[in-house]
């Protein structure tokens, strides 16, 4: 049911008990609660960079649709754009700006040129900050020029059918949209004038020819023609006195990203960065045998490129999953690939039982709304804090007890061999068998070389004899000088000479 904006806007801006907001939206594991716009007016940044890469559109458009879903009292695009990709906004203006239950507005502050001017003439109303221009939206190619003449025609036959349809529907003059942007438009605005003498005359208030575009000031875009503005409704100097001028009601809200969303962004941003070390470390991985350093800075680099580009986004409420799965990689590298370090387990453990906590925990009980409060982010965390640390209590319980009797028990007994071989082959070492298997061979002190990489475990050769190792925690490269230092029943442990 769509709530009752005029509640909202007396200062009661949707605030639920626990178990309203339970029976209001089920959470599944890991997802984030998001912010419920039900009466609120929704403010979109759209800013210098918004309208290039297709990870601000995909915020934008959950953003529109998460609003029209709570019922919003508005959905506001403040707009300060030079422009833009046109295909992701022409995207936006025929199926997310359309078909909405919530009244759409475009706030120009203080320039929408460009896509910005698409995205302006695809919303309900339109208000200018005094100054502020928006049009001249031609396409052109991503680094300026012009558009070859042959894809040129097709593309504005596109855009033009596209916006010129939009307008109709926003009830917009549709001739003063193709001035926007087709170059061969010509548009002539005029407003009659009655001279003292009661004479008729005619004041032009905006002209253009063959080869120019339309471009409006805030002055032109609000002038009232045959009883109508010209483009936009009026004039407002921020959002709030847009909001008092077109009397709308609601707290006043300014639609963020989720982290999913932050980091796509930010990979697309840095995505000739990341495809650059990403080959520096493949080249150099294979000019050196085995796997180190740069085969792992390479992938990382990949992956996110990837990741950034493909999925990020569209697992935005996700956050604390992917931080669990990042946890449990760290605790892999840290074990397989660089023991020993120290950095990539204590980081991995560190974001698993974060996310453990976060994941009992709603963001939004925190209530940060721009400062920190201890007391109150210690209160949230307290309950989870408690059950995650009576989790790891009772699973430490339960792992004494299962090795302690498990092994013993009918369930497990038939999975053992209880009896033993009378002979059989084993390692001779200076010509004694069964080397590893008890202590009556003492291999500590011993020097030979390593056979593999010992990561940490490999084998090494001590004299005639290859014997499985483990290292004392370090790597150890393929033919490096180690010594025995310690030998317990199967277990021969070495250093590095």
């Amino acid at each position: 049911a769509t709530p009752d904006v005029g509640a909202a806007g007396e200062g009661d801006s949707g605030s639920e008990t626990g178990t309203e907001a339970g029976e209001k939206e089920e959470r599944r594991f890991g997802e984030t609660r998001l912010e419920d716009y039900g009466g609120k007016i929704v403010v979109i940044p759209v800013a210098m960079e918004s309208l290039i890469r297709k990870t601000k559109f995909e915020f934008m458009s959950r953003i529109i649709e998460k609003a029209d879903e709570d019922g919003a009292s508005a959905i506001i695009f403040d707009l300060h754009t030079p422009g833009g990709i046109v295909w992701y906004t022409e995207d936006a203006m025929l199926s997310d700006l359309q078909n909405l239950r919530v009244p759409t507005y475009a706030f120009v502050n203080t320039k929408a040129m460009s896509a910005g001017s698409l995205v302006s003439i695809s919303t309900d109303h339109i208000y200018m900050h005094p100054p502020s221009m928006i049009g001249a939206s031609a396409p052109v190619m991503g680094s300026g020029q012009d558009i070859p003449k042959a894809m040129y025609e097709k593309v504005i036959s596109a855009i033009l059918a596209a916006a010129e349809d939009v307008a109709r529907i926003k009830g917009y003059d549709p001739e003063l949209v193709k001035a926007f942007i087709d170059l061969e438009a010509e548009y002539r605005a005029i407003v009659p004038v009655v001279d003292p003498e009661g004479g008729l005359s005619e004041k032009v208030v905006k002209e253009i020819g063959p080869d120019d575009l339309l471009t409006l000031g805030s002055a032109e875009a609000t002038q009232i023609i045959d009883g109508r503005p010209l483009l936009a409704e009026g004039t407002a100097v921020s959002i709030e006195d847009l909001v008092e001028k077109a009397g709308l009601s609601g707290e006043i809200v300014e639609a963020k990203p989720l982290g999913f969303e932050a980091v796509a962004d930010w990979i697309v941003k840095l995505a000739p960065w990341l495809l650059l070390f990403g080959m520096a470390g493949a080249y150099m991985e294979l000019k050196a045998p085995g796997f180190g350093v740069p085969g792992f800075i390479s992938l990382v680099c990949f992956g996110l490129f990837f990741f950034g580009h493909k999925a990020a986004g569209f697992l935005a409420g996700y956050e604390a999953i992917g931080l669990f799965l990042l946890g449990i990689i760290l605790v892999i590298i840290e074990f397989f690939v660089f023991p020993g370090l120290f950095i990539f387990g204590l980081a991995g453990f560190l974001l698993i039982f974060g996310t453990l906590i976060y994941a009992m925990v709603d963001p939004l009980d925190l209530n940060w709304d721009g400062k920190i409060d201890l007391a109150n982010i210690g209160a949230a965390l307290t309950g989870p804090a408690l059950n995650l640390v009576l989790a790891l209590i009772g699973a430490g319980l339960l792992i004494v007890i299962a090795l302690r009797y498990l092994p013993s028990s009918p369930m497990m007994r038939w999975m053992i061999l209880d009896s033993g071989l009378d002979s059989g082959t084993a390692l001779e070492v200076d010509g004694v068998a069964d080397v590893g298997a008890s202590d009556e061979v003492d291999l500590v002190g011993r020097s030979g070389v390593a056979e593999t990489d010992l990561r940490p475990a490999g084998a090494a050769r001590f004299g005639d004899d290859r014997i499985d190792v483990v290292t004392t925690g370090e790597f150890i490269e393929r033919g490096a000088s180690v010594r025995i230092v310690e030998h317990e029943g199967s277990r021969v442990a070495v250093e590095r000479l």
